[in-house]
């Protein structure tokens, strides 16, 4: 392959990916308000009694799916929220309330981020939320 064809395959590939950009925008929102509607299920079932741990595995397979793709369309931030998540979740049997307040404030923090649609590292409102997170995230097991 010459160089020429090497460039033009990466501009293609560049340019499918800004194309997605996009549409990852519509993604992330459905993701965010599944992995919110999850989490709220995971706060119920704890409330209750009840057993979670199937709630929970829903949680972390959306948190995972986030996790892997986020980055690539410029929102590390979510990458990042919902690796703490992940960690939170991988190995969980179930939720305890400790772990339902947890999540309800890392949904909450994924939601604001794409609200505000905090690219890169978010600046001082990325700084904010991650703050905010950063004791829940050093509990993580």
């Amino acid at each position: 392959m010459s160089d020429a064809e090497m460039l033009q395959r990466i501009a293609d590939a560049e340019a499918a990916v800004a194309a997605l950009a996009d549409e990852y925008l519509d993604y992330a929102r459905a993701d965010i308000a599944q992995i919110n509607a999850g989490i709220a299920a995971v706060k119920n079932a704890v409330d209750a009694g009840s057993d979670s741990a199937t709630l929970v595995a829903d949680v972390f397979a959306v948190a995972h799916n986030i996790k892997g793709q986020a980055g690539s369309f410029g929102f590390p931030l979510l990458t990042e929220i919902a690796a703490s998540i992940c960690g939170h979740t991988r190995h969980a049997k179930g939720a305890d309330a400790a772990m339902a307040d947890a999540l309800l404030l890392h949904g909450a923090a994924l939601a604001e981020v794409l609200d505000q649609n905090l690219k890169d590292d978010g600046g001082a409102a990325g700084s904010a939320i991650m703050a905010r997170l950063s004791p829940i995230i050093a509990r993580e097991d």
